[in-house]
């Protein structure tokens, strides 16, 4: 499942972050703040309109991504 559709509040595990040329510089970011497999992630709010940004927590830091970076954010649910 793509953290974009992840529920509010319910706790996944990172499974994997898509990897492309394009997306490259966005995954060596992501990686840099904490998004690497196995890693625990809640998403804690979203924007009321279109749903973006999106809130997450990730370990003791909380990000804001965009609804695209999100989709490239695979996880599974813990729940």
């Amino acid at each position: 499942m793509e953290l974009a559709k992840a529920k509010l509040n319910s706790w996944y595990s990172i499974n994997k972050i898509e990897h492309n040329e394009e997306t490259a510089v966005l995954e060596s970011r992501l990686m840099a703040h904490g998004f690497i497999p196995g890693e625990k992630i809640m998403v804690k709010r979203m924007a009321p309109i279109f749903k973006d940004p999106i809130l997450v927590q990730i370990g003791n830091s909380q990000l804001a991504l965009t609804k695209s970076e999100a989709r490239l954010i695979h996880v599974n649910s813990l729940d």
